[in-house]
Parts: structure tokens; C-alpha cells; sequence
């Protein structure tokens, strides 16, 4: 499960210079202040929204000896823009694009004790024709999982259908693990609490990508009069015991786009009136902040627009990279109850200074075969082409 990571980082900002600080240099030198992540640095200065410089954040913790056994990764929901991570000055990996969430897995670089991991952030202007802020501006987590098996960072991938003339659903869900395990187990629970179904089968070894498609029944749809928001607890099973577990949000609805006669919620026409924001905060800056999204759902409900596109510069909201505390399920709610959630996911992938970076990392969105919910690839790279 992955834990917010996001207290006790510390931050300066240096000069940008050809070659990058190393950390060696970076993390000795004075004047670290403690910051709150997610976190803007360009945004405190207005008259220079978009000043070249190398930030640094760091921040310690603790690793204990059987923590050492478990595959520790880090995840970051967005960092604008070159960063690159480091754990105890040893090079970790690095990540060009400053719009899609990444993860690395840091269990080769931990001791036991203190760990200090550090980030580098290179932002230099021009790089939008919009302001794009500076910085971990997303959440961060860590999660320590079994070294037997695991589920992937985002491995779950959920796809419900009907076919409209019955109250029967089916469910697929695709699983990426890691490891050895005997079986796998899904289970479906109501907004309630209470458990629906369980399906559980075997391990296909040695394919890392587990298929399950069942029916689960007497399930209510999803709509946005009545967000049925049920949960999906991924769990893998070795000797009889847990060794890894995920829960992930799922609805039961149908979407479809005709040329002819435009959206279709759950076979129902739906007029969509919405709206296409920057992630950004306005003068708050890039940093989320819960009760300004608040502020502009409750706008757009009083507008009576029914749609919000998650797209258009914009990188997910806090809480999307797996996360399974009540967090996520707050703002799915905060969605859902403003009426401003139609289940439609639209992916723009922006421009980039190198093109090549923002299609990998834009690829790196799409990781599974079987998807049905990418409605656009487009808006300024047209480079997507030939890709």
C-alpha cells in the first residue's frame, strides 16, 4: 500500500548553470528550509514567474533492518520539470517530462538507519506557453511491499461492461505482479463496506500479467445522479497468506461517443456543457490545493456544467498513483457529488523540448493492450504520427 511521503522535505533553490549540481555539493551546502510538499518554488516570487533554476529537496528517514528485505519504491504524481533522484548521493534515475506521474524502485541504494533521498530539479524558460510552476508540485509515496510477490505501481487495470439489455455486468481486470504466488484473489465491496463477490484462481507461471473477466451480480450503476463507487481489493496469496494488496475505485458504467448523436452515459444521452482547466492554481500556483479544486468544482456545478476533463496540461490529481487511504476516495466523492464527473477520461499529451521524451512518457500511460478509454491523442505534438 503506498504511504504519503510527503513531510519533512527540505528545499533550496540555486543559480542554473550549464552542468547540473551534484549531490555531493548540493545537499552540503546552508540554507535548506523546510517546505510543504506539493510544492511550487516559482510561484513565491510573481515578479519572476519564470526565472531558470536548479532546485533541490531532500529529506531523511528511517530504514529498519527488516524493511531492507521488502522492495521499497518511490512515487512521485508529478515533478516539473528535468528531475532526476538520488538516494544516499548514489543516482537513482531520472525523469524529463514534468506531466506524467513516475516511480522508481530504491531498494538496492537503503541502509539501515538513516537514508537521505534527494531530488534535482532543472527548470529553465521558455518551456510552455503557459505558466507551468516549478517543482515536486504533486504528492510523493513510498511503498514497501514483499520481496516474494507484488503488484505492480499502477498494475491494476479495471474494465466493466453490459450490454444494456440486462442488470448483468462483466468485470476484466489485468494485474502486473512480480515474484512467485499461488493464487490471486479479487474482491468487490459496496460504498457500504460489505463484500459483493469474490473471485479467486491460479497463477499462471510464468506470465507476470494476470487476465480475470467474471459477473459479478446485483451491482448498481454508476451515473451522476448516483455515483455507485464500489472498490476492488487486489490481493496475491502464497501458503495460504496475504503477501501483497491493492484497492482501487471502480465504477459500473458504459460511455460511448457517436459522430451522428454525440455522448452516451450508460445508453442515456447526455449534453455536455464542461470546461478545459490548467492544472494550475491561478495565483496559487502549480502546488494542489484541495480547497481551491473545491472552489472551482462547486464554480463549475453552479454553472451547470456536468463535465470535467482531466486534461489539457494536466497532470493527475493527488491521490492517482494507487493510492488506497481515504484520501482518493474524498476527492472521488468531492467529484461525484458536485455532478461534475461524467467517467470520462481524456489523455492530451503536450509538447516537450525533446518530442521523443514527452511520446515515451505519454506512452508510458498507456500500459496495458486492452484500452478502451483513450478518447484523444493530440493537442500540439504532431509528431504522434509517426510514432
Amino acid at each position: 500500500m503506498n504511504i504519503l511521503f510527503t513531510d519533512g522535505w527540505k528545499f533550496k533553490r540555486f543559480d542554473l548553470s550549464a552542468e547540473p549540481l551534484t549531490p555531493e555539493i548540493a545537499l552540503n551546502s546552508d540554507g535548506f528550509l523546510p517546505v510543504e510538499i506539493p510544492h511550487d518554488w516559482l510561484i513565491y516570487n510573481p515578479a519572476r514567474l519564470y526565472e531558470d533554476g536548479e532546485g533541490w529537496y531532500k529529506k531523511d528517514f528511517e530504514i529498519t533492518t527488516e524493511e531492507l528485505e521488502l522492495v521499497t519504491t518511490i512515487i512521485f504524481d508529478g515533478v516539473y520539470m528535468d528531475s532526476t533522484i538520488f538516494v544516499n548521493n548514489q543516482f537513482v534515475g531520472d525523469w524529463k517530462y514534468g506531466y506524467t506521474a513516475f516511480d522508481f524502485n530504491i531498494s538496492k541504494f537503503l541502509k539501515e538507519s538513516i537514508n537521505t533521498i534527494a531530488v534535482r530539479v532543472r527548470h529553465e524558460a521558455p518551456n510552455t506557453r503557459w505558466y507551468s510552476g516549478a517543482g515536486i508540485y504533486r504528492n510523493v509515496w513510498i511503498n514497501k511491499q514483499s520481496s516474494v510477490a507484488r503488484i505492480l505501481n499502477d498494475g491494476v487495470y479495471i474494465h466493466a461492461w453490459t450490454d444494456l439489455s440486462s442488470d448483468e455486468w462483466s468485470i476484466r481486470v489485468i494485474t502486473e505482479t512480480e515474484g512467485d504466488f499461488d493464487e490471486i484473489r479479487h474482491t468487490l465491496i459496496n460504498p457500504e463496506g460489505d463484500e459483493v463477490e469474490t473471485f479467486v484462481f491460479p497463477f499462471a507461471k510464468p506470465n507476470p500479467s494476470c487476465f480475470f473477466t467474471g459477473e459479478p451480480h446485483h451491482v448498481h450503476s454508476w451515473d451522476i445522479e448516483n455515483p455507485h463507487v464500489y472498490t476492488l481489493k487486489t490481493e496475491l496469496i502464497k501458503n495460504n497468506e496475504v503477501v501483497d494488496c491493492e484497492e482501487n475505485p471502480v465504477g459500473f458504467r458504459t460511455i460511448e461517443f457517436n459522430p451522428e448523436k454525440g455522448f452516451f452515459l450508460n445508453g442515456r444521452h447526455l449534453k455536455m456543457h464542461g470546461v478545459c482547466l490548467h492544472h494550475d492554481l491561478g495565483a496559487l500556483g502549480a502546488a494542489f490545493n484541495k480547497d481551491a479544486a473545491c472552489r472551482q468544482l462547486k464554480i463549475m456545478q453552479d454553472m451547470g456544467y456536468p463535465v470535467v476533463f482531466d486534461a489539457t496540461h494536466s497532470v493527475q490529481l493527488p491521490g492517482g498513483a494507487g493510492e488506497t487511504s481515504s484520501g482518493e476516495r474524498e476527492f472521488v466523492s468531492i467529484l461525484s457529488k458536485s455532478a461534475v464527473a461524467a467517467g470520462v477520461k481524456v489523455l492530451f499529451f503536450e509538447t516537450h523540448p525533446n518530442p521523443d521524451n514527452a511520446l515515451c512518457d505519454g506512452a508510458n500511460m498507456l500500459r496495458f493492450e486492452d484500452v478502451r478509454e483513450v478518447l484523444s491523442i493530440c493537442n500540439e505534438i504532431f509528431q504522434i504520427v509517426n510514432y
